[in-house]
């Protein structure tokens, strides 16, 4: 299946109080334009996601950031397959963010609501994602989001 946008790029809608414009973050940081966007904007499912982007995009140890959570319609082939415990059935998973730091370390981030990081799925979707990636030599982490804003990644 050729996954060449018609037009050389792709069209994101979303929720309009949730669409980030990376433009946007650019002007709030001296240090973003360094980083590497994928996007021109970034649909986040919530404002932990946000804060986490934000976060991480500032720290000196991350040498690019990408947003991979909204492209869950073919726009990518990043995706991990997991086991649904609901229905048996295998379904696809796509996690929040790509990072790679300066020492060169791949990391897959999740962030995650509180109340919902001991749901059988999420597990499910951890568990697999921690088994495929670390067979690759990348690291997995789900963080709460009530940390989102403030933690240190390296």
């Amino acid at each position: 299946r050729d996954r060449e946008p018609e037009n050389g790029f792709y069209s994101v809608q979303g929720d309009q109080e949730k669409n980030q414009l990376i433009k946007d973050w650019l002007k709030k940081s001296d240090t973003a334009e360094k980083k590497s966007f994928h996007l021109d904007t970034y649909c986040v499912d919530s404002i932990p996601e946000q804060d986490f982007f934000l976060n991480v995009m500032h720290q000196n140890e991350i040498q690019e950031i990408y947003f991979t959570g909204m492209l869950t319609h073919g726009q990518s082939d990043f995706r991990i397959n997991y086991i649904d415990p609901d229905t048996h059935g295998v379904r696809s998973y796509y996690p929040d963010f790509l990072i790679l730091t300066q020492s060169g370390e791949w990391l897959v981030v999740e962030v995650k609501a509180s109340i919902n990081m001991n749901d059988p799925v999420v597990l499910a979707k951890q568990e697999f994602a921690e088994t495929v990636l670390n067979a690759s030599n990348i690291s997995y982490r789900m963080i709460p989001h009530t940390e989102a804003a403030s933690i240190k990644l390296v």
